[in-house]
């Protein structure tokens, strides 16, 4: 592979046929620890592989990658997870930032410690 990676890598692994609202769901998942989210099994295998003990994918939606196993393809630690089967529709996640999942990690539209000031509704 590359070079060894000195610190611990978490990879959120999706099909490629996750929607909007299931990525959405991930994002928020990922967020809290500032993880990052491929589609691409090959960029999760490439990130993982390298990196310090401890560092793993989380596969979610196993099934739905009908090559064969991906855990198995992978051949790096994994964690598999499955989308909740009540995911808000999408536009409860424009039109009412405030509602869960989404509460904690929309601040901006939300209003709860927004990191923006300018409206950018508005010219300067």
């Amino acid at each position: 592979m590359a070079d060894d990676v000195n610190y611990v890598v978490v990879v959120h692994l999706v099909p490629q046929d996750t929607t909007l609202e299931e990525w959405l769901h991930v994002a928020a998942e990922a967020y809290k620890l500032r993880q990052s989210i491929v589609f691409s099994a090959d960029d999760a295998k490439r990130l993982v592989a390298p990196a310090q003990p401890g560092s793993q994918v989380i596969v979610w939606a196993p099934q739905r990658w009908t090559a064969g196993d991906i855990v198995t393809f992978l051949g790096v630690t994994c964690e598999t997870r499955q989308f909740p089967g009540n995911l808000p529709p999408l536009y409860t996640w424009y039109l009412y930032p405030d509602v869960a999942p989404y509460r904690a990690h929309n601040a901006v539209a939300a209003g709860h410690n927004p990191a923006a000031t300018q409206s950018f509704s508005q010219p300067t």
